[in-house]
């Protein structure tokens, strides 16, 4: 039996890790995110929708960001990020959206195996993530994943109003 690659076989998601030649379906995606779900990320749409293109190329280039393809359409998004101030076998999962048109589909599980893969790689003993406190699906996703909460909690960065909860995968 003859296997088609993943993209082009009808209904199947395809991950992909971008590269800053990438940018226009970044930026389609991460405003299609800003715009379905602004109480979950820190950004604001309006705060990002005036990027230029010098800017999606470098957030493709400084972090491993995964997008989820339904055939050629971006449906999904997560990225790998190591601070600066991070303990060396530590990385941060950020910005992880999936679209409402394919939610129920198991996408979010495999945006954030791509990331966990992107971690390991990189020599992290954990992936860590920050979720809104309230962001039920969110925090289902991530309990499905093996994350576990840490109970350790924080403001979100420029609204006291919303908090949120550190959450860990350990990846050994």
């Amino acid at each position: 039996m003859r296997l088609m690659p993943a993209a082009t076989i009808e209904g199947m998601i395809a991950i992909r890790r971008i590269g800053a030649e990438d940018w226009r379906a970044l930026r389609v995606t991460r405003l299609a995110a800003l715009k379905d779900a602004p109480e979950a990320f820190e950004s604001t749409y309006d705060g990002t929708v005036g990027r230029t293109e010098a800017d999606w190329r470098s957030w493709a280039e400084r972090l491993a960001t995964f997008l989820a393809f339904d055939g050629a359409d971006p449906v999904g998004m997560a990225a790998g990020y190591q601070g600066d101030d991070f303990p060396s076998g530590s990385r941060d999962l950020i910005s992880m959206w999936v679209s409402p048109a394919v939610r129920g589909r198991r996408v979010a599980g495999q945006l954030v195996d791509a990331v966990a893969g992107w971690a390991r790689g990189d020599g992290a003993a954990e992936l860590s993530l920050w979720v809104v406190l309230g962001n039920a699906t969110a925090r289902a996703a991530y309990d499905r994943a093996g994350f576990v909460a840490t109970g350790e909690q924080q403001p979100v960065k420029g609204d006291d109003h919303r908090v949120e909860e550190r959450m860990v995968l350990a990846l050994r």
